[in-house]
């Protein structure tokens, strides 16, 4: 039995209706700059595109909903980022730019070039330096649950710890961690899918990227959100507050819509009240060709 299988099934079928509605989604793969295999799942027509990147340890069936919702009116792109999904698990170092390479595959073999980035989580890193090598492709970006605030430092030892506690028993620990992103009272037929899903993750995979990202918050946002392309929107959590300050002066023009409910997982909690909100965000990025330099 497929380790998706009970993850698709509480995603309300919605291959099902994307098959009836003629919208279904085609597998398809490319390969990144250091030649590992990338999946990715397309469907749907019209600009912009919407390319969508998974957090850490998930993948690309995680946005089967918004898959179903928006294919109807633009082209709607789910990537496996490399050691997630279907995509190869043969790389050296799972650092936050090569996990952009293989974003930009898809982008430049989909020759997408009025396209919307949007990340869960470590997507968020994954967008930006995606968005740095593709500047005049890229019409916005939509973090998801993500730089809720950048000035914050991970010690070293708090790192180490974290991928130590991980590390000694990845399938578990991995589970009960993600099992505390999840409030009381949330649905927990969702949350312990995803926490079990995450969970059988390849370990190596999963501890480097985590370092990787970790880093990245601690040395990256500063020099990163300023010279992004194009405007960066959030979508996070009520839980989490999140420091708009310090966005809006790296960021000029940054915007934050919050959702109710306490989990990381939006998009999979309340996928209506999601799809709003990236509509509303979706409506303010003007056209790249419009766009001032």
């Amino acid at each position: 039995m497929s380790r998706k299988l009970l993850f698709v099934g509480l995603l309300l079928g919605a291959g099902a209706l994307l098959l009836t509605a003629g919208r279904a989604p085609t597998d398809r793969f490319t390969k990144s700059a250091d030649g590992t295999p990338i999946h990715y799942v397309a469907a749907g027509a019209g600009e912009p595109a919407l390319l969508f990147v998974h957090g850490w340890c998930c993948d690309a069936s995680y946005w089967q909903l918004q898959m179903e919702h928006f294919a109807s009116t633009h082209r709607v792109i789910a990537v496996d980022l490399a050691g997630h999904g279907q995509s190869g698990l043969d790389r050296g170092e799972w650092t936050m730019a090569a996990f952009a390479a293989d974003v930009n595959a898809v982008l430049d073999q989909e020759k997408l070039n009025d396209v919307v980035l949007v990340g869960h989580s470590m997507g968020g890193a994954v967008i930006a330096e995606a968005a740095l090598a593709r500047p005049k492709r890229v019409r916005g970006l939509v973090g998801v649950d993500n730089f809720h605030d950048v000035t914050l430092h991970i010690s070293n030892r708090q790192i180490e710890g974290l991928l130590g506690f991980l590390a000694a028993d990845f399938p578990n620990n991995v589970k009960t961690w993600v099992g505390q992103m999840f409030p009381a009272g949330a649905d927990s037929a969702l949350a312990d899918s995803i926490a079990s899903d995450m969970a059988s993750s390849p370990p190596e995979m999963g501890l480097g990227a985590l370092d990787h990202l970790l880093h990245w918050y601690n040395e990256k946002p500063a020099t990163v959100l300023p010279r992004l392309p194009a405007p960066l929107e959030c979508i996070n959590s009520y839980a989490g507050p999140t420091n708009t300050d310090t966005l809006k002066v790296l960021r000029p023009g940054y915007v934050l819509r919050l959702m109710p409910g306490g989990s990381h997982f939006l998009a999979q909690e309340s996928p209506a009240v999601f799809n709003r909100l990236l509509e509303e965000s979706l409506a303010d990025f003007p056209p790249v060709q419009d766009r001032k330099p």
